[in-house]
This record gives structure tokens, C-alpha cells and sequence, in this order.
């Protein structure tokens, strides 16, 4: 009866010592997938459901394995098991079959479950910062991007002249579609380096880390072909033109300063007769550009 009983408690200690090395290596998986406070969205992004969830779901068969041994081993030293090698066949088998695909279903649809939630948080957040009119970023689109920026920086602050007259004498519908083909001109008109966002009616800014006397033929650039392009809305040809105030990101000023520092300088090319660009000096003063 002792050799029994000690046979029983190293056979336990045995099999519980082979599984607890799996148990620490798959535990901290185990509750990433089970909680959503532990795993993060680019953790989720790089799981791989098939593989994580074969791991897991072989984590808990050894675990009920375990289980189902311990219990055979105690009934049998109860003598509530006849044949103790069928018993833990037959044991051993049906244990670790139900857990194993019971576990691995349940683990892959948590898993996949967690890929698409964040795959929809991340577009619905892509959606927050983007303009639907134009495609371009919103101004919190623009503020997440750029506000921590901390290189030399050029902006651009963009306005269509006399918009308000185009809504006044050919509609709304004609003012999204000069709206929509003026965004196109100045994303066509910088690399995709540059952050160009649409801040709301008729006004753009440009965030650039260009050496500004290239910035400038840029925005030169952009402002040449929305003077020459026509916009066509069904039988109307509609011309416009644009106002550029761009200012330098001095030594640690922050995003917002260089910003007003662009928006006064897009007053003073308002007030020279628009379609022109103005840039803001290094002592606060304006110098006319075209």
C-alpha cells in the first residue's frame, strides 16, 4: 500500500514538473488572450491566430492530461478503478482530445475576434483624422502628426480666394468639387513626406521638413497650376486662385506659434492682393514672395 501511494505522489510530482515549464512560457499568452487589458494593439497585430492558438490549446490538454491522471491514480488507490492502464488510456485519450480542440476553437475566435476590433479601432481612427471631402487629414489628423514634431519645419497656410463667391454664384456643389480639385493640386504638388490637411471650408496647411527656399518653389509651384486649371462642374468652367502665408518653425517654438505665424502671413498676402504668397521673416516681419 505505501509503494502504491509513493508511486502515485512521484508519478503527479513527475508530470506536474514537465508541465509547469510549459505553464510559464504560454501563461503570459494565455492571459493576453483571454483579457483585453494585457494585450496591446501591436501585439494583436503581429499574433498569428493558427499559431497561437495550437500553442495554447496544447497547453491546456497537458494541463487536463495532468489532471486526469492525478484523478485515475487517486480513484485508483480507492479501488474505484479496476484496471488501472485502461483507465488512464482511455483517460489520457478522451482528456486531452475534447481539451485540446475544445481549447483551440475557443482560443482562435478570441484571437481573431481581438484582430478585427482593432483592425476597426484603427480605421475608425484613420476615419477621425481624415477629411471625407478631400482625403487629406482633418486638423486632428494634422495636430497628432505634427504637433510633436521637433526637426525644422516649414508651414504653409493655404486659402482659396473669393471662395465664398463660388458658393454664392454657382452652388455648394460647385464649391465642393473646386474645393476637392484644389486639395488635389497640393497633394500632387509635394512628396509624400509632407502633411497636407484640410482645416475646414477653403483653408489647407502644408507641414514640411524642407530647407524653405525649397519649400517655397513648392508651394510656388502649387500655386501657378491652381491659377492656370480650370475646374469643370457640368456645363460651367470655374477658375480660381490661392493665397499661401508660410512661416519657419524657429528655435523650440511650438507648433501652434508657427501656425499663427503662417496665418498672419496669409492675412498680409490676403490684404497685397491675393494670389500671391507672403513668408513670414525671422524678426516677425512679411516679405512678398509672387
Amino acid at each position: 500500500m505505501r509503494r502504491s501511494t509513493a508511486w502515485v505522489i512521484f508519478m503527479s510530482i513527475f508530470i506536474a514538473d514537465r508541465v509547469s515549464g510549459q505553464l510559464s512560457r504560454f501563461l503570459s499568452e494565455l492571459v493576453a488572450i483571454t483579457t483585453f487589458t494585457v494585450a496591446t494593439p501591436d501585439g494583436w497585430r503581429r499574433l498569428d491566430p493558427v499559431q497561437s492558438s495550437f500553442r495554447l490549446a496544447c497547453l491546456i490538454a497537458s494541463i487536463a492530461a495532468v489532471i486526469c491522471v492525478v484523478a485515475i491514480l487517486t480513484m485508483a488507490q480507492l479501488d474505484l478503478v479496476s484496471d488501472l492502464s485502461n483507465g488512464l488510456t482511455i483517460g489520457l485519450v478522451l482528456s486531452t482530445t475534447i481539451s485540446f480542440t475544445v481549447g483551440f476553437l475557443i482560443c482562435w475566435l478570441n484571437a481573431r475576434q481581438m484582430q478585427l476590433l482593432i483592425q476597426s479601432h484603427e480605421r475608425f481612427a484613420q476615419l477621425s483624422q481624415t477629411d471625407a471631402l478631400t482625403g487629406l487629414h482633418n486638423r486632428l489628423g494634422l495636430y497628432s502628426n505634427c504637433v510633436h514634431l521637433s526637426t525644422p519645419y516649414c508651414v504653409a497656410f493655404i486659402d482659396i480666394d473669393h471662395f465664398k463667391s463660388v458658393n454664392d454664384r454657382y452652388g455648394h456643389l460647385a464649391g465642393d468639387m473646386v474645393i476637392s480639385s484644389v486639395a488635389k493640386t497640393i497633394r500632387e504638388g509635394f512628396d509624400e513626406a509632407a502633411h497636407v490637411a484640410r482645416m475646414g471650408g477653403e483653408e489647407f496647411v502644408v507641414v514640411h521638413t524642407l530647407a524653405p527656399d525649397r519649400f517655397l518653389e513648392q508651394c510656388e509651384g502649387v500655386r501657378e497650376k491652381i491659377a492656370t486649371t480650370t475646374v469643370h462642374f457640368q456645363d460651367l468652367q470655374i477658375s480660381t486662385t490661392i493665397s499661401i502665408g508660410v512661416a519657419l518653425r524657429g528655435n523650440r517654438e511650438i507648433f501652434e506659434k508657427v501656425m499663427h505665424s503662417a496665418d498672419m502671413a496669409l492675412y498680409e498676402a490676403k490684404r497685397g492682393g491675393r494670389n500671391r504668397i507672403c513668408s513670414s521673416g525671422a524678426k516677425g516681419g512679411r516679405q512678398i514672395i509672387a
